[in-house]
């Protein structure tokens, strides 16, 4: 049996699969999860880089036995293992009356795999740092400290296109240690700590002391070159009509995850140095037998490996010692005058610190919080064309139509109501469309450049506003308003003119005619409402109101 089959998981196969089978395992899922074939997607690019990882590791004889024996391949928690292996061993000889111990008898393997085997009259040293096991861990010739699953998959399928380029801009996390190289270093003797948030998980504890969760000072604060950037938070900001016209301030109140600023990360007020290893993480020691001398380094079990420790009482009450908290914030959010749907509005650096990962914790460059805004449906206008705005169906009556008047639009963003005046002579027919200037929507000037400042940025242009008209007709007409109208009309040069030109074009001679029907239109309800339905067609932009039918005489 292996330690974990975490990466055999990963990759789809069995823990006892051949060299082949894991191959061709990672071609087929390395091809199905490559961020260029899943639009750049956040869960292509972590699974491709997992999947990367996986073969990385299997694919390498000694790493895979080295996986399959301790689970693992990095350098620190091999060491905590046999650390362990071999403190059970000190027990058991201890109670057989036999102290003389050599850490590397608990575990032949690790101790041929380290080229560790002891001469005669040589000082055997074996850092478990980088140092010791080469590129990472010594298992081959792959540096996982600048590994990419992009160069990975270039040199696998023989690749040379951007495709592979693209990818190699997104860093490796190392074979599943959130921890990354910073993490090996601290065996190194030298006072690099590690930048990732994984002790969280994995802290010891004790009544005298806890490890420190962030190692570096002024973690949360530090501009750290090795963090990867988060991912950003996406919200949607509802917006109506009025509120894209006038603008206004909104108040969003989001959650996410943020450092402590009280104890800046560290999970205590106090953070001290071990004194056991001097704050390195890792002790060394020296061992003589006979002739021979042996030198290894091994955790140093007073500060769990981390060179730092706190005392119980020292925990920051803010966290509760854990260095990060969840946090709701409410945002003030500037909607400007001239603002569409669909635009972003982006709070730069303002999303999670820390993210949660299948490893535990991990901090992170903060993203952006992108809002989106959402514009309601408006029950009267509609934006067209960028800034103009359409009133559809603007019922006019039958005399406005023809001889001029007021109309009133009501509802305008603006919250105004609106007085347009048409001219006595200019007819508005039934569906005709009339624009009025500089009463719709407003918008930025993209010719005089943009600026930071919201003042400047403030439109001075406005879209026109659009009206299709809808001429309501009254049902009849009283016979001397008939009589009168005829008496109007006919005396009006233009309806002459029209007049004349519709006798030339429909002149019968009715001398021909053997006989001929006379015909009135019938007083009653029509079932039909227009020639969609005279048709059998639906029309789904039809509105007609069966409330306007002609009603039925009695």
């Amino acid at each position: 049996m292996v330690a974990s089959t975490q990466l055999y998981d990963i990759l789809q196969v069995r823990y006892d699969s051949d060299e082949s089978v894991i191959k061709k395992a990672y071609r087929t899922l390395a091809l199905k999860y490559h961020p260029d074939k899943n639009n750049l997607s956040e869960e292509s690019k972590q699974m491709f880089q997992k999947i990367s990882e996986a073969y990385v590791v299997l694919s390498n004889k000694d790493k895979r036995q080295m996986y399959d024996k301790y689970g693992t391949v990095d350098p620190l928690e091999i060491e905590t293992i046999i650390a362990k292996q071999e403190q059970k061993k000190q027990n058991l000889q201890q109670q057989r009356g036999n102290r003389v111990v050599n850490i590397f008898d608990a575990d032949p393997f690790f101790h041929d795999s380290m080229g560790m085997g002891m001469n005669m009259g040589m000082n055997m040293g074996m850092n478990m740092g980088m140092n010791g096991f080469g590129n990472l861990g010594g298992f081959g010739n792959i540096n996982m400290g600048s590994f990419s699953a992009g160069d990975l998959f270039s040199q696998f399928f023989d690749n040379t296109n951007k495709s592979a380029q693209k990818f190699n801009q997104f860093p490796s996390q190392g074979a599943f240690n959130t921890n990354n190289k910073e993490n090996v270093s601290k065996t190194n003797n030298n006072n690099n700590m590690d930048n990732g948030f994984t002790s969280f998980s994995n802290r010891p504890t004790g009544d005298a002391f806890f490890n420190s969760n962030i190692n570096s000072l002024n973690k949360c604060i530090s501009d750290d070159k090795n963090l990867k950037r988060g991912p950003d938070i996406k919200h949607t900001l509802k917006c109506t009509l009025s509120n894209l016209y006038s603008g206004k301030r909104s108040k969003l109140r989001l959650e996410r995850t943020r450092c402590c600023l009280k104890c800046k990360g560290f999970g205590s007020l106090n953070i001290k140095s071990c004194s056991k290893c001097n704050g390195r993480g890792s002790l060394t020691q020296t061992k003589k037998f006979g002739p021979m001398t042996q030198t290894f380094t091994q955790t140093c079990d007073g500060c769990g490996g981390n060179g730092t420790f706190a005392d119980a009482q020292d925990i920051c009450n803010e966290c509760q010692g854990e260095g990060f908290l969840n946090e709701k914030k409410i945002f003030e959010v500037e909607i400007t005058p001239g603002m569409t749907d669909g635009q972003l509005i982006i709070l730069t650096g303002e999303a999670d610190e820390v993210i949660s990962t299948n490893l535990g914790k991990e901090r992170v460059i903060p993203g952006d919080i992108i809002l989106t805004i959402n514009l309601l449906p408006d029950p009267t206008f509609k934006v067209v064309q960028g800034a103009d705005l359409l009133y559809a169906n603007y019922k006019i009556n039958l005399l406005t139509s023809l001889c001029g008047g007021s109309i009133y639009i009501k509802n305008h963003p603006s919250e105004h109501l609106i007085k347009i005046n048409i001219i006595p002579g200019e007819l508005i027919k039934n569906g005709a469309i009339k624009t009025v200037e500089n009463l719709g929507m407003p918008k930025i000037d993209l010719s005089v450049g943009h600026s930071n400042d919201i003042q400047a940025n403030k439109p001075t242009l406005k879209g026109n506003l659009v009206i299709h008209f809808e001429i309501v007709y009254p049902d009849m007409l009283e016979t001397d308003t008939v009589i009168e109208l005829q008496n109007i009309l006919n005396n009006d040069k233009y309806i002459q003119n029209q007049i004349t030109e519709e006798e030339a074009d429909n002149k019968v001679d009715l001398e021909d005619l053997v006989e001929y029907e006379e015909h009135v239109f019938n007083n009653f309800a029509t079932e039909y409402s227009n020639l969609d339905d005279v048709l059998g067609k639906k029309n789904p932009s039809s509105e007609f109101n069966e409330n306007n039918k002609r009603p039925k005489t009695e």
